[in-house]
């Protein structure tokens, strides 16, 4: 399904910020002029617009993020953004009555009213850039759901601001999606996107109602809701096959931050993830979510409690290390969706994970609730934000890869630290203990989607400061209690480079084995 948008005056005015010009036009302008298209003949009785119309909208918004075909930003020419001073909206209706009955001014009269700073971004458009394409691959609508689009189609005026009018209707050449005319931009699968589009996704259409209702008669002003995504340019085969080997973590990370007197020390990572998996898990039930996708939060099938069948979501900290002045301690936390999953659950299933962990406000600890604020990709961009609650921190392409927090070994290999040998026997017992250390742990590379490193170092401290060394994490071991696992720091050395983020061991879905990018000697 193609739905072609052209610019009947070859102009387009929308702000992305003050005095920066939008483009490509966001899908969720799009979705926005369609849901202000159904309610244009609302009347008594008749509050949700035409039934059909609504269906037909409701059937869109659970479609995925479409894809964006439009031309080059570099092919489109530019106004100089100018100020101008306009008149501020009309007022409340009730602060006019209010007024009249006082005795005060009338604030609607333009003489009385102030004037406000106003920035108009406008793009010049071509015959040739004049149209913006939203493709959906493979899906179509039925003959029903059609004709009820194209009544919308046919009553939406402007895109953006009302100076940006347009004319929408589907397009049947399909040979737009592949022309060297345009640039495609797509849903960035594994979270590595060049910008970040406004997109719809199910239930927007009913937040529009909720935002809609109370602010018709008034003049509040609000946000529109609306879903950030990242988008990438669609790559080439050539270039997809010489991209860098990445892990099965993937790049889609749900970021939240500790409030600035929050500083906890990094040893009660394991304690902080444990409680936020289990804060996810409630709310899913509660939100009654598919038992698949239960799974990929919680990491075990629904049921029968067997461990879910490939990578799930992961929860770490995110730790301030990597210089000398490094306090260590954790900054936030976050929740890593894999790529395997991201690819499996994409579209709207995707999207209810999302929701999911969107809703987690707090997280329990020591008894006492920690407040979280979810970062939005806005956030992220911000130069001040610390870059440890930044994912392409954890995220880069490097050779050699250090952990912050210690490696669970998934195997028990022996005897690794402790006093020093003195006999042979002691020697020859510590030196096979660190073979078959190593031996592991090249093989949690390969389960990840790593090669084998080429060098393996095994210790009891970092080689990232001022991480605590293993001892900080190891537990006390109670009465009748199993073993704990052997917990060790690692150095990683691969003959190419790989992307991140690197998780290994077995509690590495809980934050331990956290590795971070060694980009100098």
């Amino acid at each position: 399904m193609i739905i072609t948008c052209e610019f009947l005056t070859s102009r387009y005015v929308a702000k992305a910020t003050h005095g920066k010009p939008e483009w490509p036009p966001h899908p969720a302008r799009l979705f926005y002029a369609l849901v202000s298209a159904l309610h244009i003949f609302r009347s008594e009785g008749n509050e949700g617009g035409d039934v059909e119309e609504r269906k037909a909208l409701e059937w869109l918004e659970d479609r995925g993020h479409p894809h964006v075909l439009a031309a080059e930003h570099t092919q489109i020419g530019t106004r100089e953004v100018v100020t101008h001073h306009v008149p501020a909206n009309d007022p409340d209706p009730v602060t006019d009555k209010q007024a009249k009955a006082g005795g005060r001014k009338l604030d609607h009269l333009p003489e009385h009213r102030g004037k406000s700073e106003r920035q108009f971004p406008t793009l010049l458009l071509s015959d040739k850039t004049n149209r913006v394409h939203y493709f959906w691959p493979g899906i179509m609508p039925d003959e029903t759901q059609q004709v009820s689009l194209r009544r919308l189609f046919d009553r939406v005026s402007y895109l953006g601001h009302s100076s940006s009018l347009v004319a929408l209707g589907f397009s049947s050449d399909d040979s737009v999606t592949g022309s060297g005319d345009f640039i495609r931009w797509e849903p960035a699968a594994n979270g590595r996107g060049g910008i970040a589009l406004r997109s719809f996704s199910k239930g927007l259409l009913q937040l529009l109602d909720q935002v809609y209702e109370p602010n018709e008669l008034s003049q509040q002003n609000y946000r529109l809701p609306h879903e950030s995504v990242l988008y990438a340019q669609a790559r080439t085969t050539d270039e997809s096959a010489s991209s860098v080997t990445a892990s099965h973590f993937g790049e889609q990370w749900i970021v939240y931050r500790f409030p600035d007197w929050v500083r906890i020390p990094m040893p009660a990572v394991l304690s902080l993830t444990t409680n936020l998996k289990t804060e996810a898990c409630r709310i899913a039930d509660e939100a009654h979510l598919d038992a698949d996708l239960k799974a990929l939060l919680s990491g075990h099938q629904v049921g029968t409690g067997r461990p879910y069948e490939g990578p799930h979501v992961a929860f770490v900290g995110l730790p301030y290390v990597g210089h000398s002045n490094a306090s260590g301690a954790l900054f936030g936390l976050a929740a890593i969706v894999p790529r395997e999953s991201a690819e499996a659950h994409r579209g709207a299933d995707l999207d209810s994970v999302r929701r999911i962990l969107h809703r987690i406000t707090s997280v329990p600890f020591r008894g006492q609730p920690v407040p979280l604020e979810r970062l939005n990709i806005r956030d992220i961009s911000r130069p001040a934000l610390p870059a440890t609650l930044r994912p392409e921190h954890w995220c880069r392409t490097a050779k050699v890869w250090a952990s912050v927090t210690p490696v669970a070994l998934d195997k028990f290999p022996g005897f690794l630290f402790g006093r020093a040998r003195k006999t042979d026997g002691e020697v020859a017992r510590t030196e096979k203990a660190l073979a078959e250390a190593r031996a592991s742990l090249r093989q949690s590379c390969v389960n990840i989607g790593l090669p084998a490193p080429v060098g393996v170092d095994v210790a009891r401290f970092s080689w990232v400061e001022p991480s605590p060394p293993v001892s900080a994490f190891v537990a006390p071991k109670r009465a009748h209690q199993k073993p704990p696992s052997v917990l060790a720091h690692v150095r990683l050395e691969f003959d190419e480079e790989v992307r991140g983020p690197v998780l290994l061991g077995k509690q590495r879905y809980l934050g331990l084995g956290l590795f971070r990018p060694m980009l100098s000697r």
